[in-house]
């Protein structure tokens, strides 16, 4: 097992080179994830690579408490951002009543990226934030186990 500490602004480039390094699979579970239309901003970025990578055949699940992307907070969304809509990307709300706090990213169910990193401006640009980058297979697998039925039971936006 190797962990690297992700710390402030390099998680933007953790989880890009996350995404582009992933070869089969990639399971997002966020808090919040709001994609600003400033195409250079952190949260855009990260964005545009899970698209790229359900571009070249990767499957990437994202499983979000909600999703704001530039709506006032507390606005419902259901239906996915234009960033996102991609026929390899499954994009899920989170529905059992309790609130989804986690922030990870897992990919290849061997790397995650985990702390406390939200998608979002104020955390990818103006605070302090803490991430943890494990390559451990057996880290992912027992993480995917506690979110997969999450993701299972969640419900799918529309696109």
């Amino acid at each position: 097992m190797t962990v690297r500490v992700i710390q402030d602004a390099d998680f933007t480039r953790a989880a890009i080179d996350l995404a582009a390094g992933a070869s089969t699979s990639l399971f997002l579970i966020q808090y919040l994830f709001v994609i600003p239309p400033t195409l250079s901003h952190p949260a855009a970025r990260i964005a545009s690579e899970l698209w790229g990578a359900a571009e070249r055949g990767v499957h990437v699940r994202i499983l979000l408490n909600r999703f704001s992307h530039g709506r006032a907070a507390g606005q419902p969304v259901t239906r996915a951002p234009m960033e996102l809509r991609h026929p390899n990307i499954d994009l899920r709300y989170h529905t059992s009543g309790q609130v989804l706090h986690s922030k990870i990213i897992i990919a290849d169910a061997t790397t995650t990226l985990t702390g406390s990193h939200n998608l979002s401006h104020w955390t990818l640009t103006r605070s302090h934030n803490l991430s943890l980058l494990i390559v451990d297979t057996s880290t992912g697998s027992r993480i995917l186990a506690i979110y997969n039925p999450l993701f299972q039971r969640a419900k799918h936006a529309t696109r």
